[in-house]
């Protein structure tokens, strides 16, 4: 008797398991392609889309170069500032070189007038650079009647060389403000660095006023 040769029963199939589908990015990497925003748009909605993106940068462009000018301008504002204070000082200086009485008033009138007025031709030289021409009318802006009343009054009482000492104290007191103030808001290297130049002779000013 032959041995029966039975064929064996072929396996059941494998069923995907819930491995299979949670880690079946790994077996089967197709990545889902994105579409780009202009896909399945007809001809005219992508002209619109690109016309809309193209405005909005126009927008943020233009807001952009509005704050670079603005900053500009406040900027030039605040020198052609310092400029017609420094006009006014170096005026009571002058006046003050012409009228002192004592010896100690007419060395700090020279010394100021000296002083202000080489570091005003420097500023107003920066201030060309940065295309604004500072006219002597513009300079002028900055003198005060109220002060030379004060003087005339104070020449009146013999007092003068008293208020001038005390009105150029105050007005170099105000001048290194507006110095500090424009230098932490200054945009380049050479406008920081006549701007704290001037500071410091304004400083040496003060330290030796009697």
């Amino acid at each position: 008797m032959q041995p029966n040769n039975q064929v064996p029963s072929a396996p059941p199939p494998i069923m995907p398991s819930d491995n299979h589908s949670q880690y079946g990015f790994i077996m089967n990497p197709q990545t889902p392609v994105k579409k780009s925003m202009l896909s399945g748009q007809s001809t005219k909605q992508r002209i619109l889309i690109v016309a809309f993106l193209g405005t909005i940068g126009l927008i943020i462009v233009a807001i952009f170069i509005s704050i670079l000018a603005s900053s500009g301008k406040s900027s030039t504002t605040d020198l052609v500032k310092i400029t017609q204070e420094q006009a006014e000082i170096i005026r009571l200086s002058t006046d003050g070189i012409t009228k002192a009485r004592s010896q100690d008033t007419l060395n700090l009138s020279t010394t100021t007038k000296i002083s202000i007025t080489t570091d005003q031709v420097l500023l107003i030289k920066q201030l060309a650079v940065l295309k604004h021409k500072v006219s002597t009318k513009e300079l002028a802006l900055g003198h005060s009647l109220q002060t030379d009343q004060q003087l005339t009054t104070a020449a009146q009482d013999n007092n003068y060389d008293a208020m001038l000492k005390t009105i150029l104290n105050n007005e170099l007191a105000a001048y290194q403000a507006s110095l500090r103030s424009a230098y932490n808001s200054a945009q380049g290297a050479n406008t920081k660095r006549v701007l704290a130049s001037a500071y410091a002779d304004a400083a040496i000013i003060i330290g030796t006023k009697t």
